[in-house]
């Protein structure tokens, strides 16, 4: 945030919107200010990198760059030239003494070829592309604080390129006062203006430096974006609440963070708020400040802050308060419920049709409903399916199968294809949620030996018993059994008739033998 102090002597310097040829001081200030903002611009489009903290949607619009070492070496000879006047190659002199490398001899080159060649009777270059402009405008306020704002874009053949350029400020304190200019040039925005009193009226005017030069209208070469008069914050002014309060849980390893997003107060334009939290159950709360003055790069009008340190599975009640003194205050009020860190698996796990695609394949579909316990600052994101066929004896006779995939939020019903017929499968889904992540599965257990209409998953009922599937088994069981039983008669009878030559020749012989051994026994007593 670029600190800028009003001076307190107000000169006459420049006609409004018109550079007039005069040396004066203030003009020959003017002019230095412009040639050593067009020199580091130059420099910055050669050797500086884009700061992208502040980047829009919007690629036509100037941007702040950094610089790095090249950078830095291309600006010595602009520190060079503030100690003496020197010429080219008094400047590439010190640049080899300095031990600074091509970048500043670049430098030398740039200011003595160009920037101080000048352009008409001014000495300075002028950048003639249309530029459309807001501002400078009042982006917020306190009783001693304004901070203003300038929002512009270029207008060129190359609107998609990167460009760094940089500003001259003024002001004046009543509408008949020339302008006054500001001691330095600055590349950063919002500009903020501290140290001044309740209900003190000011007008800035910004002029924009380019690498080219100083931007102008023509035909009359107008350089001022004048802004309205704005006003410090005063006792008669009504202090509204900030707008649009917005809470969105995350989670952060065992805690949560609460990121609020709201908008200034937009009637009173005050840059101060406090963020209060508190718990509903437990003791828990803190109040925090956030001031929009020491916040850099102050894109748009609506603010951002982390709540940190949130606890899981309770009700929190946050205000965003805006802040002109103890006494004035006014507050935007949200309540938020922080989840469980695991959510809870998808409800009523079905499968609702299985299919014969051939001999060997199948086809299931499966349904479920969302979990039940997802709170209002979440929601599900995808959910992530998996289905495995159970191994038969232990791996044995059977051959691996594992799949998996996963579905956008809107979907809750599945068909799987390619499943094996006689085997049984287990299949799993998991909800996907944007604060607490991969939630507990649920799991549904069936096999393909034969189509069914509809088989539930329960909380209490890890494995169902299908039994439409029982009666196949037993009848395949049974079927085997009768023929190892008709198999063992046949060779029995076999056996027989070859060592008897019949049955019945068999049963006599047997009789016969049972009659010897009770004689034999008879005999015996």
């Amino acid at each position: 945030m670029s600190m800028l102090f009003l001076v307190s002597i107000c000169i006459s310097v420049l006609s409004e919107g018109v550079v007039r040829a005069s040396k004066s001081e203030e003009d020959l200030k003017f002019y230095n200010l412009v040639k050593e903002g067009q020199f580091t611009m130059k420099c910055e489009e050669m050797y500086g990198e884009p700061v992208r903290i502040n980047e829009t949607e919007n690629p036509e619009i100037f941007y702040s760059y950094n610089c790095d070492e090249d950078c830095e070496e291309c600006l010595q000879p602009l520190r060079f030239e503030s100690t003496k006047h020197r010429t080219y190659n008094e400047c590439k002199a010190e640049c080899d003494k300095n031990g600074l490398g091509d970048a500043c001899k670049q430098g030398c080159y740039f200011l003595h070829r160009f920037v101080n060649s000048g352009n008409g009777s001014s000495g300075i270059w002028y950048d003639t592309r249309n530029v459309t402009a807001k501002g400078p405008y009042l982006f917020c306020r306190t009783y001693t604080e304004l901070v203003v704002n300038f929002d512009f874009r270029l207008f060129s053949d190359n609107t998609a390129k990167v460009e760094p350029t940089t500003f001259i400020s003024f002001y004046r304190l009543n509408e008949k006062d020339p302008w006054t200019m500001l001691s330095s040039v600055s590349s950063e925005l919002p500009f903020y203006f501290p140290n001044l009193f309740k209900g003190f009226t000011i007008q800035i005017s910004i002029a924009i430096v380019t690498a080219k030069g100083l931007q102008v209208k023509l035909p009359f070469k107008e350089f001022r974006h004048v802004g309205e008069w704005m006003v410090t914050l005063s006792d008669e002014v009504h202090l509204d609440p900030p707008k649009g309060l917005q809470a969105h849980v995350r989670k952060a390893g065992d805690r949560f963070e609460g990121h609020l997003t709201w908008y200034l107060a937009p009637r009173s334009k005050i840059c101060d708020y406090r963020i209060e939290w508190r718990a509903t159950y437990l003791d828990h709360w803190k109040s925090e400040a956030f001031e929009v003055s020491h916040s850099k790069h102050v894109a748009s009008t609506r603010m951002y802050y982390i709540v940190e340190g949130l606890l899981p599975m309770e009700n929190y009640t946050i205000e965003v308060i805006s802040v002109a003194s103890d006494e004035k205050q006014n507050k935007s009020t949200i309540c938020i419920v922080t989840p469980s860190l695991v959510l809870g698996p998808p409800e009523n796990l079905t499968l609702v049709h299985l299919t014969h695609l051939s001999r060997n394949t199948s086809t299931a579909t499966v349904t479920w409903w969302p979990p039940h316990n997802i709170p209002i600052v979440d929601h599900v994101q995808e959910y992530r399916l998996e289905w495995s066929k159970i191994p038969v004896l232990n791996e044995v006779f059977t051959e691996p199968h594992f799949d998996s995939t996963w579905l956008p939020a809107e979907n809750t019903s599945f068909r799987v294809f390619g499943l094996h017929n006689g085997f049984a499968y287990m299949f799993k889904v998991a909800a996907v949620s944007s604060v607490t992540g991969v939630g507990t599965e649920a799991v549904i257990l069936f096999n393909t030996t034969e189509t069914t209409t509809k088989v539930s998953s329960h909380e209490d009922q890890h494995v169902p018993v299908l039994e439409s599937k029982a009666l196949p088994w037993m009848f395949i069981t049974g079927i085997l059994v009768a023929i190892v039983c008709a198999s063992f008669v046949r060779l029995t009878y076999a056996f027989v008739k070859k060592k008897y030559g019949s049955l019945s020749s068999a049963v006599e012989q047997f009789r016969a033998r049972c009659r010897r051994e009770r004689d034999t026994i008879i005999n015996l007593i």
